[in-house]
């Protein structure tokens, strides 16, 4: 088995969750990390092998099944297939030039491995990144509930308002929306079916907010604690733009409870 990713950091995740007993059904027997081994002078492939048993379903022995799972960046995928096919099962009078050249361009694999690494990096520190992912995630959970991705200029405006009158932060709302997003699919479809812009009740002024896929944000903190969301935003623009979610959801009694 594979697992293809797109940084060099990521395979260090995928392993503490095979070694992670509380999460993993499987047995890790042996790491094989070529980075680690490979001497300093050396041009040497640099993926992660992990060798794994599963205890059910046994063979028909009623032994322990065991399989490899190959971890790769992307650059280390491409370099490992086509060494594979053209020189460690290629023809034979390959000459030592030609093989060299294949060496050197793990050369250039690491490097982009760890560029690419260093770039995720920065631009993952910055403040206005935890928005913008935010922001992805709502129009992707959106689209998977038929929904129009709106305005993606008041998304993020909508998601700085929130988080700044909440006082809290965009990474933390993210895992809000896709615990809730997940759980609670009725709730949000009821919501697009009633006061969604498809809907014979939308009215663009009272139901934007159902037209936009921070819907699914409000909605969220709304399930959360209805009474604490109300009492943050009744001096703020986006309180009349909530009532109508809180009140198909029936959260309006305790969302508009300072009224």
């Amino acid at each position: 088995m594979r697992i293809i990713v797109s940084l060099a950091s990521e395979k260090a995740k995928i392993r503490a969750a095979f070694e992670n007993t509380s999460l993993s059904p499987f047995a890790v027997d042996k790491v094989e990390d070529k980075e680690e081994s490979r001497d300093y002078k050396e041009l040497r492939y640099g993926g992660l092998h992990i060798d794994l048993t599963y205890e059910t379903p046994s063979s028909t022995l009623g032994e322990r099944l065991g399989f490899e799972v190959q971890i790769r960046t992307i650059a280390e995928h491409t370099w490992a297939e086509t060494e594979h096919s053209y020189i460690y099962k290629g023809p034979s009078g390959i000459s030592d030039k030609t093989k060299r050249q294949f060496a050197r361009v793990l050369a250039l694999v690491e490097l982009m491995d760890i560029e690419l690494d260093r770039g995720v990096e920065a631009v993952s520190a910055l403040e206005s990144y935890g928005f913008h992912k935010l922001s992805r995630k709502l129009a992707d959970t959106a689209a998977t509930f038929e929904m129009s991705t709106g305005s993606s200029n008041l998304t993020e405006q909508n998601i700085e308002d929130l988080c700044a009158v909440l006082d809290r932060k965009p990474l933390e709302l993210l895992e809000l929306v896709t615990n809730y997003s997940a759980s609670h699919a009725a709730t949000l479809n009821q919501i697009i079916e009633r006061i969604g812009p498809s809907s014979r009740y939308f009215d663009v002024d009272r139901h934007l907010l159902a037209a936009q896929p921070e819907m699914i944000l409000v909605a969220a903190l709304l399930n959360e604690n209805a009474y604490l969301l109300g009492t943050k935003l009744h001096s703020s623009g986006l309180y009349e733009l909530v009532l109508p979610i809180a009140r198909e959801m029936g959260k309006f009694r305790s969302f508009a409870s300072m009224d």
